[in-house]
């Protein structure tokens, strides 16, 4: 491949099984910096960390690039490169300069200008124009698990692909980029045929366990009780076929964490799969079954019902607003409603109102909550977790609400709050 396309490769390989002589040599350097205090940082912290090396290395490729002949095609210069990259694979990394932590918006902004600079380098390093829609470049890291290695949060090809697609899996983002208008037009249809494995099907279809499974828990933040060997298999059903993202696993192999992308599009095709559950057979009736199955984790089971409570809710809310008009719209889950019908959906019409005409406590003559939240909406079509402090940052927050994702915060920071409201406890 790195003859026929310009290739950044990295290989993380541990120092011990360095000394077997293994090939190709270790970019140790580069290991070290991801690795560098890890243990004590934040899942935000560390995604800096990944920017500034992605800064460093894409500045240090471009400078390298330049000083190689100029060449007839993408594929000639890639070649080139990687003849460049054995003659200097253990010094062309050893020369990055990484920045001081700045703040995340700020490093994300320049490594996507130092990513498109790089891209620009590469072109004008060529003399025949390129197809308008090429695979210019390939970045990899090899033997990266001990990135992932009891963590949940972005790894570094996720931070990458975060940078340059607007928070999009490649899947979605090369379909509506590079597809026809009958591609994009189907972009839903394809990700609900992804989702539950059932193509060209009539809306009464009926779904199997594992299509059900994959749409509540695209939605509800499902995980599976890894405790019991079944658990397991259908987990692994789940991330083979039916868009589970197995994120990494333990030492000893026997199984791995997994959970539903968060991811805009998947949620909103959820979304479009549950309006057809209705009646005795509805969402409530669906989940309950699989929760008697064992196979999911109930530990929290309080706080999953929780989050059907809110889906339901806002799903009602939705088909509310927009059925009101007259005619009535095309409409998506992921569009929003006002936050009075959310809250109507939620507490009823008794409740809302009280709700509602609430004042705070805190300042003498407030508005009520209906009046200081005239204009607000709420827009969520899926639920994610916080796995620690970066849940309330504001890069969290940007990502959550690029999203359309409403938060879990993690269960063992649970916390005791009180909400008084007129006429509620």
């Amino acid at each position: 491949m790195a003859s026929r396309v310009f290739t950044i490769p990295f290989n993380l390989r541990s120092t011990a099984e360095a000394a077997n002589l293994a090939f190709p040599p270790a970019d140790t350097g580069i290991r070290e910096f991801l690795l560098q205090d890890v243990g004590k940082m934040s899942s935000a912290n560390r995604q800096c960390r990944y920017l500034e090396l992605f800064i460093a290395v894409f500045t240090e490729v471009e400078e390298a690039v330049k000083t190689l002949p100029k060449q007839m095609s993408i594929a000639d210069l890639a070649s080139a490169w990687r003849d460049y990259m054995e003659a200097n694979w253990d010094t062309l990394y050893s020369h990055l300069k990484v920045e001081s932590r700045v703040h995340f918006f700020a490093l994300q902004s320049k490594a996507k200008d130092s990513m498109e600079r790089m891209l620009q380098t590469l072109d004008n390093c060529v003399q025949k124009p390129s197809n308008p829609h090429p695979v210019k470049t390939v970045l990899y890291f090899d033997e990266a698990h001990c990135l992932v290695e009891g963590r949940t949060d972005l790894p570094p090809l996720q931070v990458l692909q975060e940078l340059s697609q607007g928070l999009v899996n490649p899947r979605w983002y090369t379909r509506h980029q590079h597809g026809g208008a009958a591609v994009k037009s189907e972009i839903l249809r394809f990700a609900r045929e992804m989702l539950t494995r059932l193509g060209n099907r009539g809306e009464n279809s009926t779904l199997d366990d594992n299509a059900q499974l994959a749409v509540l828990s695209m939605r509800l933040l499902m995980d599976f009780d890894t405790r019991k060997e079944a658990a397991r298999l259908k987990e692994a059903e789940l991330a083979e076929g039916y868009m589970r993202v197995a994120f990494s696993g333990p030492e000893h192999r026997e199984y791995v964490w997994s959970g539903a992308p968060s991811e805009p599009i998947p949620a909103e095709a959820a979304a479009l799969e549950m309006d057809n559950w209705t009646g005795v057979d509805g969402v409530a009736s669906k989940l309950s079954t699989h929760l008697q199955s064992g196979l999911i984790d109930t530990e929290h089971r309080g706080e999953l019902v929780t989050r059907l409570l809110l889906v339901l809710a806002y799903d009602r809310a939705i088909r509310r607003h927009y059925e009101n008009k007259s005619p009535t719209p095309a409409f998506l889950y992921s569009s929003g409603c006002p936050l009075e019908i959310f809250l109507t959906e939620l507490f009823g019409q008794k409740g809302a109102i009280a709700i509602l005409g609430s004042k705070p406590d805190n300042v003498k003559g407030g508005a009520t909550l209906k009046t200081a939240f005239a204009n607000a909406w709420v827009r969520f079509t899926h639920f994610g977790g916080a796995g620690d402090d970066s849940g309330v940052s504001s890069l969290f927050a940007w990502i959550a609400f690029a999203r359309g994702r409403a938060i879990q915060c993690a269960f063992e920071r649970k916390k005791n709050y009180q909400y008084r409201h007129s006429g509620l406890t």
